[in-house]
């Protein structure tokens, strides 16, 4: 049930609630401030805001019950100062404006000085549901001898634990002691009951608190957190990491590895019947040069071409060899972290890619990271391991590594990842990290090897021409010998100088020999040519090769210095969630009240508690086996990616259909999740998540056995049972004594009986609540965790001017005393 009370009245008074607000003794509660352009204006005791009209207060929150105190405290000088009308305007407005199933009570609360003797009538009224008289007395408990009300201090904080009583604003009490009295209410003269009360709180600072501090410090015992997970700590750290990193990157994140050209071996030289009879023909015209182009168009492929093209393009240090620009274009000399590369060398990969018509392989590497976190994330929360990556156990249990074997410690400032990577050379990322920079390098290397390779001389064909061109006299000697032979031959025959047998002979051999010397000829030099063609692909393999190499690094380089940029946030990404809670900063701090300090009167007490040794051992056990189980940095990560996308999609305005950003593939969920990871987001999580188990576990745990206990102000430890129960010494109803100084009924005093009720907290179990009205068990996740008890006696309702306060004639303080004639007995 919700409740709420609205107080008017003494401003002293709201002072001391507040006090007792601010160390969470009472609950929150409306005070009257004003009344102005026709609204009545109230503050919220728990808001530092100004003030807000009654009725938007009581309208913002549904509940089942408003009560309305007019507190008067009352000092013997009081006039009509307009407190009842004010009350009672109050009540016909909320009246008013009430919802189906709302109830209003209203109750006047008079809290009068030790000495007062008359009060006006106009300081009650016939139409309040019940008038309370608070007796001028404040004792520890109804066994105490009681003090009087003098000081106006002692009056304000008299007042404040009569209004937290009737009022029922104690924490966890459902029901005010005269929600359903209307005893005074609609009578001709008005009534009123005397009333006198007594609280107690246990405050414990911070229970919930404790636990996730608590369970937090365990957090750097890799021994316990592994047990939890029902693991145990790795007895050879090293040796995991190491096969761990090797299991990697030769299975699931071998795609982030350079790839080295491997060459494609010596091309066999492949020649067509056609390319034979045009190298002949050629070297038959004598065309020596174009016979050259076109064995060297036989032997080369000319893709090279296009790169050795390329590598003229580049302004190249003479002293140093350093390529320091490209075309007329100066390159950028700025290394990329981490690097040995600079920006102006993948610039210029990406230009050679571009020219030859070349893309690198697409960039992004999610299934990777995702692989990678993986076996960070399981490797130290027993969680699974990718596939290609072997579980270490120790017998029948995984083993699990500590924080600092996954990765260093996230840095306090901005910092290289090679630096960070120093801190801790032996861990999983470090590794990883090294190998994959290591990588970035050598393909800058091969990258560069190869342009300075083609930017040196072709091999040319021509060690072997110039005996080409001694054939090609020969055989044009050849040609000259064999046609003056024929001709001579035919000649002589016409001339009759020789008989044609003779002369046909001679021509027919003069042909014969030209034949047969030009295929020995024509033979030996197409042999030759085959010959340094060979020796000539054996010459220019390393340069042919050089400009595929070139192709090849270029496309390397590009996608390993995309791997290394993604992987400095990968990497401090699983540093920072695997050493979440690590630092202990994330932990609750608690600032315990000055209880000693707090306004309040003899009859409330207070008392200090802490959360028994041994039962904090237990519940941290407990909640450490809810919070590190396997699997529970891996749950960890999941979640800060959910709530920090989710806050991404409602910033981007995105409908609730469309699905979250994912921060593996777009850059800047990368960034805003990568924002939200420095600004402690696992951290915060890690503490929700483990307070979650708190909250989970500390319902239903006896006050006797978390506070066996508890240390009253100005007094001795005191079981907590003692402390709340103490108040029922007195309980049953009987005759009061609290009541004598103002009945008047008739002639002398009177005894009036006077009912009392207790209410105890529930969490003291039935044993102890079963004669009283249950409280509320205190809510042990809040901060600070309270628990209350309060008694109120209170005698029947009494004719106001029967009452010696109110007598019109002042009566004497004491009784006469009464003469004893005769002996006794």
């Amino acid at each position: 049930m919700r409740t709420i009370t609205v107080v008017i009245g003494a401003r002293e008074t709201r002072e001391v609630l507040l006090a007792w607000g601010a160390a969470g003794l009472v609950r929150p509660f409306l005070w009257w401030e004003e009344e102005k352009e026709g609204r009545h204006w109230v503050r919220r005791s728990d808001q530092d805001t100004e003030p807000v009209p009654l009725l938007d207060a009581l309208a913002a929150v549904k509940y089942d019950r408003v009560r309305l105190l007019c507190l008067q405290t009352l000092t013997g000088s009081e006039s009509d100062s307009g407190a009842v009308a004010l009350s009672l305007r109050v009540k016909g407005l909320v009246e008013r404006h009430l919802g189906r199933g709302q109830r209003l009570s209203t109750v006047g609360v008079l809290v009068p000085l030790t000495g007062v003797a008359k009060v006006p009538r106009s300081v009650l009224s016939n139409r309040w549901d019940t008038t309370a008289v608070v007796v001028d007395q404040d004792g520890v408990d109804p066994l105490h001898t009681s003090r009087e009300i003098h000081t106006a201090g002692d009056l304000a904080a008299h007042a404040a634990l009569a209004v937290a009583t009737i009022g029922g604003i104690w924490p966890g009490m459902d029901d005010a002691p005269f929600d359903d009295d209307v005893a005074g209410a609609g009578h001709q003269e008005p009534r009123v009951r005397l009333v006198r009360a007594h609280a107690r709180a246990l405050r414990g600072d911070g229970i919930a608190a404790e636990l996730v501090r608590t369970t937090l410090s365990h957090r750097r015992d890799p021994e316990w957190v592994a047990l939890r997970a029902k693991a145990v700590p790795a007895a050879d750290p090293d040796g995991i990491v190491e096969r761990a990193t090797v299991e990697f990157l030769d299975g699931p994140g071998v795609r982030v590895r350079r790839t080295p050209y491997t060459g494609r071996g010596r091309r066999p030289l492949r020649i067509t019947p056609v390319q034979v009879f045009r190298l002949l023909g050629l070297f038959v015209r004598g065309r020596i040069p174009e016979l050259r182009r076109e064995l060297g168009s036989v032997v080369v492929d000319g893709a090279h071409d296009r790169v050795r093209r390329f590598a003229l393009r580049l302004q190249v240090e003479a002293e140093t060899g350093v390529v320091v620009g490209l075309d007329d274009r100066n390159l950028d000399t700025g290394k990329l972290p981490d690097l040995e590369v600079t920006k102006g060398t993948v610039d210029l990969a990406r230009a050679l890619l571009s020219d030859v018509a070349r893309h690198a392989r697409p960039g992004g590497f999610t299934a990777e990271w995702t692989r990678l976190r993986q076996l960070a994330f399981g490797l130290a929360d027993a969680g699974r391991l990718p596939d290609g990556c072997v579980e270490p156990v120790s017998g029948a249990r995984r083993e699990v590594l500590g924080p600092a074997s996954i990765s260093p410690a996230p840095p306090a400032s901005e910092k290289s990842l090679r630096e960070w990577q120093d801190e801790q050379p032996g861990s999983l990322l470090s590794g990883i990290g090294t190998r994959l920079f290591d990588d970035a390098n050598a393909a800058k290397n091969a990258f560069l090897a190869a342009l300075k390779r083609l930017r040196e001389a072709a091999p040319a064909l021509s060690a072997s021409f110039t005996l080409t061109k001694r054939l090609w006299w020969a055989w044009l000697v050849i040609c000259v010998l064999a046609v003056t032979g024929t001709v001579g031959g035919l000649v002589a025959g016409f001339t009759g100088r020789l008989d044609w047998s003779r002369a046909a002979l001679l021509a027919g051999g003069s042909a014969a020999g030209f034949v047969v010397c030009s295929a020995i000829v024509m033979t030996y030099g197409l042999r030759l040519w085959l010959s340094d063609a060979r020796g000539f692909i054996r010459i220019t393999t390393e340069y042919e090769d050089a400009h595929r190499v070139a192709e090849h690094e270029a496309a390397e380089l590009i996608r390993l210095t995309t791997a290394c940029g993604e992987y400095q946030e990968v990497a401090m990404t699983i540093a920072m969630v695997t050493h979440s809670g690590c630092d202990g900063t994330a932990a609750p701090t608690v600032t315990p009240a000055d209880l000693a300090a707090l306004p309040r009167p003899w009859a409330f007490g207070v008392a200090a508690a802490e959360i028994a040794p041994p039962t904090l051992a237990r519940l941290t056990a407990i909640v450490g086996g809810r919070a590190f189980v396997g699997g529970w940095i891996s749950a960890l990560y999941e979640g800060i990616v959910a709530k920090s996308m989710s806050a991404l999609k409602f910033d981007r305005g995105l409908a609730k259909a469309d699905p979250l950003p994912d921060p593996d593939t777009e850059p800047a969920a990368r960034r805003a999740l990568w924002t939200d990871l420095r600004k402690g987001a696992a951290e915060e999580l890690l503490v929700e998540e483990i307070r979650a188990h708190v909250i989970d576990e500390l319902p239903g745990q006896r006050l006797e056995e978390l506070f066996p206990t508890v240390s009253p102000v100005d007094g001795e430890p005191t079981p907590a049972i003692s402390f709340f129960t103490g108040l029922r010494a007195t309980g049953e109803t009987g005759e009061g004594t609290f009541n004598t100084r103002y009945w008047n009924a008739g002639s002398g005093y009177r005894a009036v009986t006077n009912a009392t009720r207790v209410w105890l907290p529930e969490a003291l179990g039935p044993e102890h609540t079963a004669t009283s009205t249950p409280i509320g068990s205190p809510d042990l996740a809040e901060d600070p965790v309270t628990a209350h008890s309060a008694r109120l006696d209170a005698t029947p309702p009494i004719v106001w001017s029967d009452l010696a306060l109110f007598a019109r004639e002042p009566l004497a303080d004491e009784p006469p005393a009464t003469e004893i004639v005769g002996d006794v007995g």
